[in-house]
């Protein structure tokens, strides 16, 4: 029959992919690598392909592929976004996304102006310290007092590394360093200006060049003690408010001269560099004892004075020696003081001297 149907031939049967399981959560590259080895023939697959090294490599492999996808994002990130997108995006984010790019870059170029603190200075700090800094870096605590409400000085990295640990007297400091700048003087120092940004010990401190009087270290000390409410703790800023209160009633109604301004500062070093001494040797509950020697009766402070007296004694001997040179010590002191001697203090002293050469020269006769 011509109108025969012709054979059926069977359908072909279409081969199912391979599902992947929700616990397969390897990349596409690695699960067609791991199914053309499964469609292999066992002997074919050797040791070396199944090695825990070309399942790293493959990872890598995978890691820079995704970021080459994204470098075009990070791009748009780093000049500020394209089209308006991620011009305004938080900083943190864009630290954050980045990090894996520039943290390398970033921390090199930071570790040569950055504020390494030693073992010990990071122990004095510790015990000395604002209880807000406790387990925060060194160095975002000097930035932060650089800019702090309280501070009323010229707070430059090497004055702010001193003060970290307390660094009076021995490692350099003094209460000098505290002076308030007048908004006036800033616009001459503009060019002699410290690096402010560099924290690292290659800034060095430098020396105090000035000579302090007795109202301008009262004002030092309260700079200080203001400093500090926001830099160390209470029992610190107790040793540094008796410091700035013996200052103040040490006075007694007349100002000191500046040669007693000088010794009174020079002690006030000394007494808080045995602080710190004290801190690292005996413990921070011993040293704040050190308040205790801010008094009059202080053997050091006794032995600075007695030394300035004893100059001050040979000076007035070496003017009485000289009737001449007396006499002119006289006429400036007057001069001086906005008027002149009366005639009879200028006679009574001429012949106080006179007496004292003709017992002079019978000394010297004998």
């Amino acid at each position: 029959n011509t109108f025969e149907p012709p054979a059926s031939t069977p359908k072909p049967v279409p081969e199912k992919r391979k599902n992947t399981t929700a616990g397969d959560g390897r990349p596409a590259t690695r699960r067609k690598t791991l199914e053309a080895k499964d469609n292999s023939a066992p002997e074919a697959i050797s040791a070396v392909e199944l090695s825990p090294d070309v399942e790293e490599d493959d990872e890598e492999a995978d890691v820079r592929a995704v970021r080459r996808q994204n470098r075009a994002f990070e791009d748009g990130l780093r000049v500020g976004g394209r089209d308006g997108v991620g011009a305004n995006a938080p900083i943190g984010g864009t630290v954050a996304y980045m990090a894996p790019f520039h943290a390398e870059d970033e921390g090199r170029g930071r570790a040569s102006t950055a504020f390494r603190p030693t073992a010990i200075e990071q122990g004095i700090h510790n015990a000395i310290g604002h209880p807000d800094h406790q387990g925060k870096d060194g160095q975002c605590i000097l930035e932060c007092a650089q800019q702090a409400r309280g501070t009323h000085f010229q707070a430059t990295p090497p004055v702010l590394r001193g003060a970290f640990d307390f660094g009076f007297y021995i490692r350099g400091l003094s209460v000098m360093h505290f002076t308030s700048i007048p908004r006036r003087s800033t616009l001459s120092m503009a060019a002699n200006m410290v690096n402010m940004t560099d924290f690292s010990r290659k800034n060095t401190l430098l020396p105090v060049t000035t000579e302090p009087v007795y109202t301008g270290l009262t004002d030092i000390l309260s700079n200080l003690c203001q400093f500090g409410r926001h830099f160390y703790n209470d029992e610190t800023v107790s040793v540094l408010r008796a410091a700035a209160t013996f200052v103040e009633d040490f006075a007694d109604g007349s100002e000191p001269d500046q040669d007693t301004t000088i010794r009174l500062m020079q002690w006030i070093d000394r007494k808080l560099g045995k602080f710190r001494g004290l801190v690292v040797s005996d413990g921070h509950d011993a040293a704040v004892h050190v308040k205790r020697e801010f008094c009059i009766q202080d053997s050091l402070l006794s032995e600075f004075l007695f030394y300035l007296q004893q100059a001050k004694i040979g000076e007035l001997t070496a003017t009485l020696d000289d009737p001449l040179e007396a006499k002119a010590a006289v006429e400036r002191s007057t001069a001086a003081l906005g008027r002149l001697a009366k005639p009879r203090t200028l006679e009574a002293f001429q012949r106080a001297c006179s007496e004292l050469s003709l017992n002079k020269g019978r000394r010297s006769c004998a």
